[in-house]
């Protein structure tokens, strides 16, 4: 490592009371019910707001942020006395007064008050990972936009369970001849199959003798 580096790693740890040093996390939580809320620039710009305000209250120190219409994404630096369960409910309470303050409508939505779900994601980010989570929280734009646009492609999965498109079937094998027959034939290797109600015919289920050759 290089003197350069240490120093960049010295500057970026926080004093404390007896305590130094640095807690890097990643949080993620989303909008009950996960409700499209954030849509408009304007209550996404309120929302940012009440973020940092929530982050200056108690303390946390706001790396980058991301609001995306369902969900937030967020690098914080917490005190080093704080748990990232702790912080994440903190910040996530007093946003929820604020935008209940702010868009008194919400209650239309959410009658009980309660604007994000209880699901969360935390993760620590070293000092090594910390400029690349960064970058993918600036990028969840155009994340969110490649997955929309992929959404309409099947997957190679689904492509290749198609017989014209994996002749020898699952897996690389060679699929079997299958023979149905209506009436029980005389042979162990035919195997009762009972037709489901979607393919039932005259409201009774059939039964279909198959025969693996």
């Amino acid at each position: 490592m290089s003197l350069t580096e240490v120093r960049l790693m010295s500057e970026k740890r926080r004093h404390f009371p007896h305590a130094i040093g640095s807690s890097n996390w990643h949080f993620q939580w989303c909008t009950k019910y996960r409700y499209k809320v954030f849509v408009s620039e304007y209550v996404k710009s309120m929302c940012i707001l009440a973020l940092q305000e929530a982050a200056k209250r108690y303390k946390i120190e706001i790396q980058e942020m991301e609001v995306q219409p369902e969900h937030i994404h967020m690098i914080a630096t917490i005190p080093l006395s704080m748990s990232p369960t702790k912080a994440l409910n903190l910040i996530k309470g007093f946003t929820a007064r604020l935008l209940f303050k702010m868009f008194p409508k919400l209650r239309l939505r959410y009658p009980k008050g309660h604007i994000w779900s209880p699901g969360k994601f935390a993760i620590s980010v070293g000092y090594i990972t910390l400029e690349k989570a960064k970058q993918y929280v600036k990028n969840q734009k155009a994340h969110h936009a490649d997955t929309i646009l992929l959404a309409g492609i099947p997957a190679a999965s689904e492509a290749s369970s198609s017989p014209k498109a994996n002749p020898l079937g699952r897996g690389g094998c060679q699929q079997k001849q299958v023979h149905e027959y209506q009436r029980k034939p005389r042979h162990r290797n035919y195997r009762r199959r009972t037709i489901g109600k979607d393919a039932r015919v005259g409201g009774k289920a059939d039964v279909v003798w198959r025969y693996r050759s």
